[in-house]
């Protein structure tokens, strides 16, 4: 078992709980994506044992995250959105040099994988158009509840494990979000189980079609890759405060994520 997956499986699972932050990215931030896509498609496999000590910690750190840090995450959403995302705007972006490292751009990109990185930036940064309703907290469940949980889990988990897009920020486009981050603080077991059915789903299915392109078409893919992360900081920035000790604290969370991105960097790119 790769116990030290948990605190990357916390990072994870956190990043998943606040719309506009991808789970992906935090998986590329971390260095892990294309393993992490490699042990979903192989755990089914002859090396299920070594997928699954990938896997298992990860998913200890995750299910740990969203459940214990899901009413911090919304408290610090609610009353300090701007330095929160913040955070993660210094994280997304102290990790593209490290992104450019490990695609060795410098060597591999020609003009056809600039123009994939920019088709990347405008896919992701146009969802800083939409603004989609939280949606209420739906009281009466039904068949057709349980079936929109699971088309929603379906649906937000293949984009979750994308760099660069939310599946939070898709539950928020599907009108879900709010009963879902309700059920899981309130432990609805019966909703939290039809969406994580759909959650995992979506990303096994997902995930056999990211690793194909990254096992065929690899520079293609991390261009790709690197445009949706780009990208994602459209999503993410909040715009500027009004008030100068948010200002201030928002430059502070800022430097933070940049400086723990670095350190990350280095530990997981050495």
């Amino acid at each position: 078992m790769e116990w030290k997956n948990i605190y990357r499986g916390l990072i994870m699972g956190a990043s998943d709980v606040i719309p506009g932050v991808s789970g992906g990215t935090i998986a590329v931030l971390l260095g892990i994506y294309d393993r992490l896509i490699a042990a979903i498609n192989g755990f089914l496999g002859k090396e299920w044992k070594k997928h699954l000590g990938f896997l298992i910690p990860l998913g200890i750190g995750m299910v740990t995250a969203i459940f214990l840090l899901a009413n911090v995450i919304e408290w610090l959403f609610e009353h300090y959105p701007a330095p929160t995302k913040f955070f993660f705007l210094g994280l997304i972006l102290g990790v593209l040099p490290f992104l450019f490292h490990k695609a060795d751009a410098k060597n591999t990109f020609k003009a056809k994988h600039f123009i994939l990185l920019a088709i990347g930036i405008i896919i992701v940064g146009s969802m800083a158009f939409f603004s989609p309703s939280e949606g209420d907290v739906i009281k009466n469940i039904t068949g057709t509840t349980y079936i929109l949980l699971f088309v929603s889990g379906f649906i937000a988990s293949s984009a979750m494990i994308i760099p660069g897009i939310s599946g939070s920020f898709m539950l928020l486009l599907l009108g879900m979000y709010t009963t879902i981050i309700s059920a899981i603080s309130n432990l609805q077991f019966d909703i939290i189980t039809v969406t994580g059915i759909g959650i995992v789903l979506g990303i096994l299915f997902m995930s056999k079609v990211i690793n194909y392109f990254l096992e065929n078409h690899y520079t293609v893919t991390f261009a790709i890759i690197i445009g949706l992360v780009i990208g994602s900081v459209f999503v993410v920035f909040p715009g500027f405060p009004s008030e100068t000790s948010l200002i201030l604290l928002s430059i502070l969370t800022f430097a933070v994520g940049l400086f723990v991105a670095y350190i990350l960097g280095r530990v997981e790119y050495k």
